[in-house]
């Protein structure tokens, strides 16, 4: 990101430089070389600008990753693994509801609900998300 807003900055100083030799010329330019120096001084511009998009960029996928980072901070706290998925704790601090995904949380940091296949001890339990399938007996839901 620094090295793009350092890229964008000499860019425009360097633009800002050929529109001043424009102003600045007398009438000894000829029209060729007056459109020569305007066509690197746009170019200048323009690679500024590209320049600056890409540290816009760099800049949003950073307050992404703080704000995803913020959330499993949040959550952190609130959940517990048993056997082979996370729960929500109660207010005794004992896990309790249907199980969270462990790959989601541990990878992604993100809660999201297994999907039962059925009551029968040997139906896969399946993420929606992620596709992990876990045993039924290690992820039951807690009362």
């Amino acid at each position: 990101m620094i090295v793009e807003l350092g890229s964008a900055i000499g860019g425009l100083k360097t633009a800002v430089e050929l529109v001043r030799g424009v102003a600045a010329a007398d009438r000894a330019l000829n029209e060729a070389d007056l459109k020569l120096k305007l066509l690197g001084a746009v170019n200048e511009m323009v690679t500024a600008q590209m320049a600056l998009v890409d540290a816009r960029q760099a800049i949003d996928d950073r307050d992404a990753e703080i704000e995803r980072l913020k959330e499993a901070l949040a959550i952190k706290g609130s959940v517990v693994l048993v056997n082979s998925a996370y729960y929500m704790k109660n207010e005794d601090g004992r896990p309790t509801g249907h199980g969270y995904c462990m790959r989601c949380y541990e990878v992604e940091s993100k809660l999201r609900h297994l999907a039962y296949g059925g009551t029968m001890m040997d139906n896969p339990v399946v993420c929606p998300t992620c596709g992990t399938k876990y045993v039924y007996a290690g992820v039951y839901p807690l009362e």
